[in-house]
């Protein structure tokens, strides 16, 4: 079963290719008929079964598998007790050009990482960046770091390797604080962008959900437990 986002050209072109692998002979037939059963017996399966009743909903499953999903790339990921934590969080919409921080509405409901560490008794504050941020937005940004002192930093990213402003703006704050924790929301493929990044984690999201897991698994609350789905070319270190 394929599950393609964004274009529907490319779902037609791979499923095109895999018939066509099928033809050649690189793919055995019987391999998609052995997927093709599965999701039949799938689709039996749950077209039989009655709704959901409220007893039957499980309310921790869902911060459960926020929490088992994170995962370390490179170094480990957990935060020093007694530290203060500054997030460095680049978000806004893909095209946006201005920081989020000019939006107090869209902020103050926003999802925040920084709001669930302190829910969990620490001291932490959030940076938030452009998703394309500008040379001298970095410059300044970079000048606050630097008065920071001795803290913990995290910095989330979310599509760096669709961004090279992004990405540049990351290398240029690891060049400051090589210890600076990467979190890669959304898609993992941001994890490969710094081969060089001491401390590198994956949390596939950046909603309520996803940021309250990984900052269960950063305060020591949950363990460490996730594993890439994918594998990330590069220089990045898998574990």
């Amino acid at each position: 079963m394929l599950l393609i986002s964004h274009h529907l050209e490319l779902a037609h072109a791979a499923a095109d290719g895999i018939a066509a692998a099928v033809r050649a002979g690189r793919i055995p037939l019987a391999r998609l008929q052995e997927a093709y059963a599965r999701v039949h017996a799938l689709r039996e399966r749950l077209a039989s079964n009655p709704p959901l009743s409220g007893d039957d909903i499980d309310e921790h499953a869902p911060l459960e598998a926020a929490q088992r999903a994170v995962t370390a790339v490179a170094g480990d990921p957990r935060l020093c007790d007694g530290k203060a934590v500054t997030v460095l969080s680049f978000e806004g919409a893909f095209s946006d050009t201005a920081a989020a921080a000019g939006d107090a509405t869209r902020v103050a409901g926003a999802p925040s990482l920084s709001g669930a560490l302190r829910r969990r008794g620490w001291k932490s504050e959030v940076m938030r960046v452009p998703l394309h941020p500008a040379a001298e937005d970095v410059d300044l940004l970079l000048e606050h770091v630097a008065a920071l002192g001795d803290r913990e930093f995290v910095v989330v990213t979310r599509d760096a390797h669709r961004s090279a402003a992004q990405t540049q703006a990351v290398a240029r704050i690891l060049s400051l604080v090589p210890d600076a924790l990467i979190v890669s929301a959304r898609s993992p493929f941001d994890a490969r962008l710094w081969p060089n990044a001491r401390r590198v984690a994956c949390i596939y999201g950046d909603g309520s959900v996803a940021l309250e897991g990984c900052a269960d698994v950063l305060s020591g609350r949950a363990p460490l437990l996730g594993t890439l789905p994918v594998r990330l070319n590069g220089s990045a270190a898998v574990r």
